[in-house]
């Protein structure tokens, strides 16, 4: 078979010729599109679901949350194995696939499972939710809010902006799989309840309970038909929209007066319960960690995700300041197309000279030399077709398949030119055909 390739090549030297000129334009245009990333995706499918139940203890979660989960779960067609823990106030169960599953519809599969088991929770108990389906090297982008105190701004401010400005927009980039804002305070409606004045007002804690909840509603009102061709849609608007709003709520009316929430309680603006923190350069900070979607290509997520963070960087509120190179994932990748072009060109300089010094012939040297590039554009040519990227594994298989290249090239070369020489002092010369035909064989 190699026989009959070689001997149509020597036949042919121009098709050979305008053969490597396509391949070299199409391999281009391939490593343009080709998908790059740190690691393929080396591990399997899973869907993580999570089960928030607050004030639950992790006996409860345990026996009241995660085995019913995990019960329904376990018999999901290509499940291989299931993982559970449970701590306080949430239980996390991951569930891992066969490596030949399709991600999409394992996802599909346990969202069918999760609402046959959503119905047995205690009250209480948030309804599951299943995690994005994120990359193995999932984390993308780093970026930190801060403030440099001119004019001040509160961490209530740093936190809204990432959770409300930065998060939505980020979203939309196509192959953000979630947005995680770390650092910085939650703000929330707080109402303090004070004990004697309920007492005093003779109420109970359920009355301010059913107010509050009460207070942050809207509801349809009906219809109303001023003509034959008009027709009015009637609403009680009653979302809360500010904290007087929910000051003035009314718990109770007695003899025509109102008692509201500003009388028994102290309500105020106030940071959600944290857990955990974040600093940058040794300053209070929020920290945001943007995860990539399962299949995503890393450089093109990436930059689209820089070209937002560039825009919202001169867009957010006087005083926050975004720094989005605390963590880049990209970097290792271009570092190791770099180094991979590095050691092409070096190579390429070493063969060359090495063939120049040793077989004083120019065109043996340009041979060795393009057998690299042709090289290496097949075997990206090779992945993109099998649909496999290029990584530092990939990566680290072509560099080091160069050396076979290379020394591949010299060894044929030299032989033929020591085969030419050979034909050269011989009595019954054969052909120049024939002579690289039977060296390269």
């Amino acid at each position: 078979m190699f026989k009959r390739i070689l001997h149509w090549s020597l036949s042919n030297p121009l098709i050979i010729i305008v053969l490597f000129i396509v391949i070299a334009f199409f391999g281009g245009m391939v490593l343009k599109t080709i998908s790059m990333d740190v690691f393929p995706e080396f591990a399997p499918p899973q869907v993580v679901i999570q089960t928030e139940a607050p004030g639950f203890s992790p006996e409860d979660i345990e026996s009241l949350v995660t085995f019913p989960l995990e019960s329904a779960v376990n018999g999901t067609p290509g499940v291989e194995t299931v993982r559970s823990s449970s701590s306080i106030g949430l239980s996390t169960i991951t569930v891992v696939f066969n490596a030949n599953t399709d991600p999409y519809r394992n996802r599909q599969l346990i969202n069918e499972k999760i609402s046959l088991a959503r119905d047995k929770f205690p009250e209480g108990v948030r309804s599951p939710v299943m995690l994005p389906l994120t990359s193995a090297v999932s984390w993308l982008i780093k970026y930190a809010l801060y403030t440099d105190g001119k004019p001040p701004v509160s961490s209530f401010d740093l936190r809204t902006a990432s959770d409300w400005e930065i998060r939505n927009r980020l979203l939309a980039v196509q192959g953000v799989a979630s947005v995680v804002s770390l650092g910085g305070d939650v703000k929330q409606y707080q109402v303090l309840i004070s004990p004697d004045k309920l007492q005093n007002y003779r109420l109970t804690l359920q009355q301010v309970v059913n107010a509050i909840k009460g207070a942050n509603l809207n509801v349809p009102g009906g219809f109303v038909y001023p003509s034959p061709d008009q027709e009015y849609v009637l609403s009680g608007q009653g979302r809360i929209h500010s904290l007087e709003d929910l000051k003035n709520s009314v718990i109770e009316v007695r003899g025509g007066a109102a008692i509201t929430l500003s009388q028994v309680a102290n309500v105020k603006w106030g940071p959600e319960i944290k857990r955990g923190d974040a600093s940058f350069r040794g300053k209070p900070a929020v920290i945001g960690t943007i995860s990539k979607l399962y299949g995503a290509d890393t450089l093109k997520t990436t930059y689209q995700v820089e070209k937002v963070l560039k825009e919202l960087q001169g867009n957010l509120p006087t005083g926050i300041k975004l720094d989005y190179t605390v963590f880049r994932q990209a970097s290792f990748i271009e570092t190791a197309v770099k180094n991979l072009n590095e050691a092409l060109i070096e190579g390429g300089i070493v063969v060359t000279f090495v063939l120049l010094l040793f077989l004083f012939n120019f065109r043996a040297a340009v041979i060795s030399f393009l057998a690299m590039p042709a090289s290496l554009i097949m075997g990206i040519i090779a992945f993109k077709t099998l649909g496999i990227g290029i990584n530092s594994m990939t990566l680290g298989g072509l560099v080091i398949s160069l050396g076979i290249v290379v020394d591949d090239a010299i060894i044929v070369v030299e032989n033929i030119l020591r085969r030419s020489n050979e034909n050269a002092r011989s009595s019954q010369p054969l052909s120049p055909f024939e002579v690289v035909l039977q060296a390269s064989n």
